[in-house]
């Protein structure tokens, strides 16, 4: 089970769409996980989350599900990755609607696929060598006749 700060963490069950505005591409501090453009306008959007985790690949929210605090896993949508390339190399976040997606299936964490365990290594076989197919010679022993 993965966690974050001991928490667990879930994988989202719908998309979230949420707005950036101008207000928060000024106010966002590039390369700050929880401080950025995009935690902003998500934080915003989402007044039930009490923390939100942007990174390059997953984003987090923090919520209380149920009565236990959890962190719900998301995918970050393209349009984000690219923005934050902006942001990062200098230049200003677009203000706008963004996706983050739940994640697919495929890309859950959760039970390991394959094995962490390495077979054991193959001996190399050995081949055996062909037997030469010659007759040894006998020796030459003429029947005696009586």
């Amino acid at each position: 089970m993965r966690t974050i700060d001991g928490i667990e963490v879930i994988n989202a069950a719908t998309d979230d769409e949420f707005e950036v505005t101008q207000e928060d591409a000024d106010n966002g501090i590039p390369r700050d996980h929880h401080r950025c453009s995009i935690a902003l306008g998500w934080r915003r959007f989402d007044q039930a989350a009490q923390d939100v985790l942007v990174g390059k690949s997953r984003a987090y929210k923090l919520k209380e599900i149920f009565g236990y605090l959890k962190w719900v896993r998301y995918l970050v949508s393209r349009p984000i990755k690219e923005q934050q390339a902006i942001i990062d190399n200098g230049g200003r976040l677009s203000p706008g609607v963004y996706t983050l997606k739940a994640l697919p299936e495929s890309k859950r964490t959760g039970q390991q696929q394959g094995s962490d365990v390495r077979p054991p290594r193959s001996q190399p076989t050995l081949i055996k060598r062909a037997k030469p197919h010659h007759t040894e010679m006998r020796a030459n022993n003429p029947t005696q006749s009586t």
